[in-house]
């Protein structure tokens, strides 16, 4: 949208993937259209900046949310640990199996409630 050389206004559409100029003409018809056409700018361009702060605003928001889901599974994660479970394979958590329970005859032999066995006595000597 342009004044061609400065005698007339003409504008400029794009209709099936090509430009057609719209002759609309010169003198008050021409300035006519040309503040409408300035009118529907600057609209579409207040428009644009809106969208662009609104988008940065959620773009703000979506930082802040991923850093809280960040935080929220690393205590989750810190949670599960304490109280004994594990992440098997990257994927579900799992509870640690409990160590089997020895009988008398596992134990080492210096665990307490065991005697211990005297040394065998060298018959010959």
């Amino acid at each position: 949208m342009a004044w061609e050389r400065g005698r007339y206004y003409v504008r400029k559409i794009k209709r099936n993937g090509r430009v057609i100029s719209d002759y609309l003409g010169g003198g008050k018809r021409g300035r006519t259209a040309a503040a409408r056409d300035a009118k529907q700018r600057a609209r579409r361009q207040a428009e644009a900046a809106r969208w662009r702060a609104t988008r940065q605003e959620l773009d703000d928001l979506n930082a802040q949310v991923a850093h809280c889901y960040e935080l929220i599974e690393l205590l989750a994660r810190a949670a599960l640990v304490a109280a004994g479970y594990h992440q098997h394979d990257r994927g579900e958590w799992r509870r640690r199996r409990e160590e089997p329970t020895r009988t008398c005859c596992s134990q080492p032999r210096d665990a307490p409630g065991i005697p211990q066995a005297s040394p065998i006595p060298d018959p010959g000597g």
